[in-house]
């Protein structure tokens, strides 16, 4: 029977959801959602909307994105379709772990997706050309709300797989932290 996997990485309530695949002579089946399974962890459930992002380019660069603390924002994220780089900064004032970031890689073959709670700050580089990855909201996009660091901050110390290709002009324009 198809299940998940759920695992913790070392930042406060960061976790990467595995779907475990039942395989035939079909291909294989595999879940990728339990409304049980994630409120039994304490995920969240309420989705409210989803986006896609589309990157023609390896080393393409996005973020480091987040929401102000009066409009939390989780998420969770997967790669459909190629490979990605992807980064978890902690920006929870206060926390123990503020400024500490995590890296993991979500590509199209392992059907997995990471959990970011609100607070934290996420990014990613594209390490395939014709690359997608989606991701699930628990609060509408807010223009007003959004935050974010420049990918090179020196306060993060992120070392990137290689040296960005493209980057907006708006992630350019991030502040250093």
């Amino acid at each position: 029977m198809a299940g998940l996997i759920f695992r913790a990485l070392e930042l406060t309530g960061v976790v990467l959801v595995g779907s475990i695949p039942v395989p035939d002579e079909r291909g294989s089946f595999g879940r990728t959602f339990d409304e049980a399974a994630f409120r039994e962890r304490g995920l969240p459930v309420d989705i409210v909307q989803e986006s896609v992002s589309r990157n023609a380019r390896a080393h393409t660069l996005r973020g480091l994105h987040g929401t102000l603390p009066a409009r939390p924002e989780a998420k969770y994220v997967s790669c459909t379709r190629g490979r990605i780089f992807d980064v978890i900064v902690d920006a929870r004032p206060g926390s123990a772990s503020f400024g500490r970031w995590v890296s993991i890689e979500l590509d199209e073959e392992r059907d997995e997706q990471l959990f970011i709670p609100a607070g934290y700050l996420h990014g990613f580089q594209t390490l395939r050309d014709e690359t997608v990855v989606r991701y699930r909201m628990t609060s509408r996009f807010d223009p007003g709300a959004f935050a974010g660091a420049h990918f090179a901050s020196p306060g993060f110390g992120i070392r990137w797989p290689a040296e960005p290709s493209i980057v907006s002009a708006r992630d350019l324009a991030l502040p250093r932290l």
